[in-house]
């Protein structure tokens, strides 16, 4: 179990998130006024498990067309499908680092830009 809470790092800004729902395969945490969810969850299948981290963060902005105030919200999510045997813990956690550096900042910029 991840420990309560789980600390999220935005801009360098780190943010405790706070364990406020517990439902055996799924976790939620969030800061006290809600505008940052951590979600941690795994979803087994036929021979594999799905497991899940994401963060939702919540803010006021002006719609560019009409000047209204409206909540929007941003989700990022990282999946993990892991078979239930054949990979090593450490040879998934390569395949993770792997990702998580490509992520750099010009990737996610294209990506952003709708290149793939």
């Amino acid at each position: 179990m991840f420990s309560d809470p789980i600390v999220v790092n935005l801009a360098a800004v780190p943010h405790n998130l706070a364990r406020v729902q517990d439902d055996g395969l799924r976790s939620v945490y969030n800061n006290p006024d809600r505008t940052l969810i951590g979600t941690i969850s795994h979803q087994p299948a036929k021979g594999r498990v799905r497991r899940m981290f994401r963060i939702d963060q919540t803010k006021i902005a002006a719609d560019p067309l009409t000047s209204v105030n409206k909540s929007v919200t941003l989700g990022v999510y990282f999946v993990m499908d892991v078979p239930d045997f054949g990979y090593s813990v450490a040879e998934v956690q390569d395949l993770v680092d792997a990702l998580v550096l490509q992520m750099v900042d010009a990737t996610t910029a294209k990506m952003l830009a709708d290149e793939h």
